[in-house]
Parts: C-alpha cells; structure tokens; sequence
C-alpha cells in the first residue's frame, strides 16, 4: 500500500461545513490513481502536468533496464550491462530453461567457480559450431553421466567428430591422487616408479593385441607362451614361438624356413 500525504499538516479545527476542504481532509492520505495492478510509477519531466508517468507491467521473462540519463526505463527480455556482481554467501547466478531455474553457477570459494545443482549431474557443452535449430552441431562435453565424468567431443546431423588435443609441459596419468604413467617433455612415456605398473594383463582379457618397436626391446625376463600352434611366415619378419605339437623353441623365417632353438626334453 502507497499513502501520499501532504507536507503540511494542519492542526486547524474541523470545522463544520462538508463542502469544504477541511483539516482531516487536507491531512487525510490521497488516492493513488492510475498505472495497472504491477505498474511502476516514475519521474518524467515531459509530462507538463503530473511530471511523472507509468512503465506498464508485462508479461514475465523481462527486466527493467535504464534506457539512459533523461529516459524512462523498459522493460527487456536481452539487457545488455557492463558487469554483474553478486555479492554474499554463496553468491549464486541461477539461469532458467522454459522459465524453471534448474542450472547453478556459484563461487564455491576464493577463485573457484562451481556449476551444481543438488544430487542432479551437471554437463557443460562448448560448441564448434551450431545449426539447423541444434540438429546440426559439433562441441565439446565436460559433464558426468551415469556417475561417469567424461571429456568427449560429440558430433550430431551434418557436424563432424573432430580431433582433440592436450598439450602440457608434461601430460600426467593416474588413479585416485596418485601419479601412475607420465608422457615426459621428450615425448617418452614411462611410469612414475619403477617396476611397478602392467600393461594389459596375464590372463586372456583385457590384452593389447600387439606392439610395434623401431629399434630394441629390453627386459630381464622374456615371457612366451608355452605351446601355441606354428604361426605362418612373413616377409621380413621372424618369429619365435613354443610349438604346441613337441613343446620345442622354435623360429619361423619370413621364408617359411622353421628352425628349432631348443627342445624340450
């Protein structure tokens, strides 16, 4: 409620006749008059009557923005500002979809910016390109789904899967908050301790199905497995094998010539 009283207030007895202003008249508040229910009542040195004027209320999903010094605000649904700060614990900036506030962004302490929202999985995607009304896109995804985090570039319609590239100093892998493999500034990649960590495993699962070396590769400990069926010949290419039909080691040229190393007796 907006009660608009006069300056003065007069203390002059009331007097007797109706037709005229009389003390509680004069000091009794005024209709407030015109506008809409919502309507914002302003200064507007144009109007040469009243000096003021109504913004009209509208429908929800607009702001009141400044139209300038010596303008009447209006009502927005893109403002345009300088900057926006939000002051206070945490300090939340809440963005709507179809008029429902669902995604949060918010300081989560000095320098970190957090993106949460309760027990939901969040997603953030930046685009390469979008078109055809978000059919046709490429883009880039930083989320979890399924309790999974993931980095993945997407690609949906006539948009293109495209490359991804990490570059550092040095590259870090590992599990938990332990460093496990590194790739070094030389290109290397090697474990952080020595002898510790596997590549695939020694059962039939989960195995690299093969290696490819430029030059040596070294080892205390050469592992075969003992008793495989003869593999066929290569060109320029040696094989070396337990055979499965004596038990013997044998080698088998890039010609088709099998020679024997040792036999097992």
């Amino acid at each position: 409620m907006i009660i608009l009283r006069h300056r003065f207030v007069s203390a002059a007895p009331e007097g007797a006749d109706a037709t005229r202003v009389r003390a509680s008249n004069w000091n009794d508040g005024e209709v407030f008059s015109g506008g809409n229910k919502g309507s914002i009542a302003v200064r507007d040195t144009d109007d040469a009557i009243y000096g003021s004027n109504w913004v009209p209320s509208v429908a929800a999903g607009q702001v009141l923005a400044s139209a300038g010094v010596g303008a009447l605000p209006a009502w927005t649904a893109t403002p345009t500002v300088d900057s926006i700060n939000l002051a206070g614990a945490p300090g939340v900036l809440g963005l709507a979809s179809n008029l429902v506030v669902d995604t949060f962004l918010l300081s989560q302490a000095a320098n970190t910016l957090a993106l949460r929202n309760g027990l939901n999985a969040q997603i953030f995607q930046l685009y390469n390109s979008y078109a055809g009304g978000g059919t046709d896109t490429e883009r880039l995804l930083l989320g979890f789904s399924g309790n999974l985090g993931q980095l993945n570039v997407q690609a949906s319609g006539t948009g293109v899967q495209r490359e991804f590239a990490f570059y550092a100093a040095q590259v870090r892998l590992g599990t938990g908050v332990t460093d496990r493999w590194a790739v070094q500034p030389a290109g290397h990649f090697v474990t952080f301790l020595d002898n510790t960590y596997d590549i695939g495993a020694t059962v039939a699962a989960n195995r690299p199905r093969s290696g490819f070396f430029g030059t040596s590769v070294f080892a205390p400990v050469f592992h075969l497995t003992d008793g495989v069926a003869a593999p066929g010949a290569t060109v320029g290419q040696a094989k070396i094998y337990v055979d499965v039909a004596d038990g013997d080691l044998k080698v088998v040229f890039g010609d088709g010539v099998v020679k024997t190393i040792v036999t097992d007796v």
